[in-house]
């Protein structure tokens, strides 16, 4: 049972070290979410901010580098998401798991 906490104990690790780097890489993104539409044989994005155009203001091809932060954005977000959620469970495990390891060798 032991190899199972340290296997949770690790884990919980590198999914702090995840959620630091995500949130660093956050930190220095661009406002609003990228959305694509297709066009025929073409994709085309567009930068969408709240409270403004309502299906966003085109980026052409050649603005690569908004794309791919603005993609980059949507897809760290959720990787926080999943991760906070993931940690919370392993905590709860092994709070639950020293609290009966204690109960159990009384």
């Amino acid at each position: 049972m032991e190899g199972l906490r340290e296997m949770l104990l690790q884990e919980e690790n590198r999914l702090e070290r995840i959620l630091q780097r995500t949130r660093e890489q956050l930190k220095n993104v661009p406002g609003g979410t990228l959305r694509l539409s297709n066009s025929r044989k073409w994709v085309q994005y567009y930068h969408c901010i709240p409270g403004e155009r309502k299906n966003g203001d085109y980026i052409p091809q050649t603005n690569k580098e908004l794309i791919q932060k603005l993609a980059q954005k949507t897809y760290d977000e959720k990787i926080l998401k999943l991760a906070e959620k993931r940690l919370l469970q392993i905590r709860r495990i092994t709070k639950d798991y020293v609290i009966n390891m204690s109960v159990r060798y009384r």
